[in-house]
């Protein structure tokens, strides 16, 4: 259940109720809950019995809340056999961040134009000789001729959060509404009836905003069963896993790669080293199925040509890097020139 609160909280998790865990001793809670809290970063509260002798009510939060929050247990005039927690938490509403982006307005590029531009540069009538002067000569050309039919434009768009109403059927939305009323009504007469019809109208809002949550899951993943990629794609969407990815600094991204590289390089090790064990002494040879090559060897390799970068300029799909200097949509549209 952590789990998936935390796949669902952007970064502060504050998770409370009876967990009825009593340690070993008096007034401690179960060791083995306590790791579970510890692994995802959350750090109990609760330090006093709420019930009898025991810890049974707990409040657990994740490490940025624990400067802003402050508790108290209280006998609130016995009314119940536990004691009620009473936490104070003031916290900020979370500001949707701003994303800075560029984009050129390639639509209204005349590709034969720009063509000719390309035809008339130095990277015809004078090109580099070396392999990456002549990269650098690309890129710089051809960004300097994008800046003069179609310049850089700059553009701020807030990352706002999903709408909940992306997986809502209509019955949900009309039980959201009926609570919302139900709401209002009660806090304008402050009857009990009124009260009464709210809290049922809250059970069923939830009860079918939750299945409507379950159901377009579901519809999602069986739609895109027989297309891996996508469905991948779709399971990260879903889990809005874009929208918590930390900043990495350079020496922490520098970190990771070597991690992750070690990891790989130890798996490999272990690997080769578990195989030689196992065949070492043996008389099995794991080659001797291993089909001959007949046929002239591959001692060089035909130089590209022209139309063989055409070709595969053509067939790529439509999809543009921020990496790349020159938008794939204007590549395609001037295969004739830049594999030249």
């Amino acid at each position: 259940m952590i789990s998936v609160l935390m796949s669902i909280a952007y970064k502060s998790l504050l998770i409370t109720g009876d967990f009825n865990c009593p340690g070993q001793t008096q007034c401690t809670v179960d060791d083995d809950l306590l790791g579970v809290f510890s692994s995802f970063g959350l750090t109990q509260l609760v330090k006093v019995s709420t019930r009898e002798k025991n810890i049974l009510d707990l409040l657990a939060c994740s490490s940025d809340l624990l400067s802003i929050c402050t508790l108290s247990v209280d006998d609130a005039g016995c009314i119940s056999d536990h004691r009620m927690i009473i936490a104070t938490l003031s916290v900020s509403w979370r500001q949707h961040q701003k994303v800075n982006f560029t984009f050129r307005r390639t639509k209204s590029v005349d590709s034969e134009s720009f063509e000719q531009a390309l035809y008339a540069s130095s990277l015809f009538t004078a090109p580099k000789t070396s392999n990456d002067e002549f990269a650098d000569q690309l890129a710089d050309i051809v960004t300097a001729e994008l800046d003069k039919v179609a310049p850089l434009h700059h553009a701020t768009r807030s990352s706002h959060g999903r709408k909940i109403n992306e997986f809502l059927s209509d019955t949900a939305k009309q039980a959201k509404r009926h609570r919302r009323r139900c709401e209002r009504r009660w806090k304008r007469t402050g009857q009990e009836t009124d009260r009464v019809a709210y809290r049922s109208a809250c059970k069923t809002a939830n009860r079918l905003i939750n299945e409507s949550r379950s159901d377009y899951f579901a519809s999602r993943m069986d739609e895109l069963v027989s297309d891996t990629k996508r469905r991948w794609a779709a399971v990260k969407e879903l889990l809005r896993e874009d929208d918590r990815q930390p900043d990495r600094t350079a020496e922490e991204s520098k970190s990771f790669c070597l991690a992750a590289s070690s990891f790989f390089t130890s798996k490999l090790d272990r690997i080769k080293k578990s195989i030689g064990a196992q065949l070492a002494g043996s008389s099995y040879d794991p080659t001797a199925f291993d089909v001959p090559h007949t046929g002239s060897r591959l001692m060089t390799i035909q130089p590209v040509t022209a139309n063989d970068i055409a070709k595969i300029i053509k067939s790529m799909p439509a999809k543009s890097s921020p990496l790349n200097f020159v938008p794939t949509s204007l590549l395609k549209s001037c295969s004739g020139v830049l594999p030249n």
